[in-house]
């Protein structure tokens, strides 16, 4: 998501990438603000409609992060001359000690924790903790921290093969991957089978080379706005006809959806335009706090939500925006206090 020194000088980044970060993280709050109004046996009415709105102009989040750690992995810190081990080392230090501390913070807050405080045992709590950590993840937003060091673990030797191969065999080989990625959650959704977890980032990594391969290509401004808006009408219509027939089911928001892969892309092309907006100092501040806020934003919004009976103004449209604006708001709030005191910015 970020890069490894998130308070890197404010001249030295890549003000489109922070740009595409800030977007990608807004997003992400979108989607978690939207969804209590499409999960579940809703009825398709406009309230629906407006939430599932939302939530297709969205889905390129996720995607987006993972094209983005590609830019940074193979293009922008490629002067760095360290081993494997370095580079793992390097990632390890930045990443497991927020993602250890935000994991065991997410099993309180979800309640999972309580079966620990309720053993007759230490064998038993060891058990207890045990099928914690091995029955899937804390929260639902840190399912991406599961497939991050996968992603990372594949790196230096992604970064060797870049080197053996053309430019124009880089782009095929990111095309074939994604490809296979795409083909092959569409099998898991088919037959209910797939990949084990662990390999599950072995999916992304068409969006991972891609990200490199688009990295400052000049396409059309215009063309890439329309391949962004596009592709998003089509996925929310997509996605409202089916549920008309199948309530409940979305198949079609998985991010390797191919309904996805056209607006991702678009939007990450459009990014690599002069956009005068992107050079901001706001959007530095929030891009540096960007991976701080997408681990702490979900508690921050489900608080919101339930706090207000998942609702401010009786009107879908507005709600979600501001729930969304609340909630990064916070979030930020939060991260920069962190950030700020020397022994805890650790923690993002």
């Amino acid at each position: 998501m970020l890069s490894d020194s998130p308070t890197q000088t404010y001249n030295k980044r890549n003000h489109n990438l922070d740009l595409l970060r800030v977007f990608a993280m807004t997003a992400v709050v979108v989607i978690h603000a939207a969804a209590p109004f499409i999960l579940g046996d809703k009825l398709p009415d406009i309230n629906f409609a407006t939430a599932l709105t939302y939530d297709a102009f969205s889905r390129f989040c996720v995607p987006m992060f993972v094209m983005l750690s590609g830019a940074v992995m193979f293009s922008l810190n490629t002067d760095i001359d360290e081993t494997p081990l370095q580079f793992y080392a390097r990632k390890i230090k930045r990443f497991l000690p927020p993602i250890a501390f935000w994991f065991i913070f997410y099993w309180f807050f979800s309640g999972r924790m309580s079966s620990v405080w309720q053993s007759n045992s230490i064998v038993e709590a060891g058990q207890n903790v045990w099928s914690i950590l091995t029955n899937g993840i804390p929260y639902y937003h840190l399912w991406y921290l599961y497939m991050l060091p996968g992603l990372f673990f594949l790196g230096p030797l992604l970064r060797h093969l870049k080197r053996k191969v053309t430019p124009r065999q880089w782009m095929w080989l990111g095309i074939g991957f994604l490809l296979f990625g795409i083909l092959h959650n569409a099998k898991r959704i088919i037959t209910g089978q797939g990949l084990p977890f662990f390999l599950e980032p072995v999916d992304f990594i068409g969006y991972l080379i891609l990200g490199d391969v688009l990295l400052n290509k000049k396409v059309s401004k215009s063309w890439s706005f329309v391949g962004y808006i596009a592709g998003s009408f089509v996925l929310a219509t997509a996605l409202y006809t089916f549920s008309l027939f199948n309530p409940g089911r979305f198949p079609f928001s998985s991010f390797l959806s191919p309904l996805i892969v056209l607006p991702t892309v678009s939007l990450f092309a459009l990014a690599q335009q002069k956009l005068s907006v992107a050079k901001n100092k706001l959007v530095y501040e929030l891009a540096i706090t960007s991976f701080g806020v997408y681990l702490v934003h979900a508690a921050i919004v489900d608080t919101i939500m339930k706090m207000t009976n998942f609702s401010l103004t009786s009107f879908v449209v507005v709600d979600i925006a501001l729930y969304t604006l609340a909630t990064i708001a916070i979030s930020y709030a939060i991260v920069k206090i962190l950030m700020s005191v020397k022994w805890l910015r650790w923690m993002v």
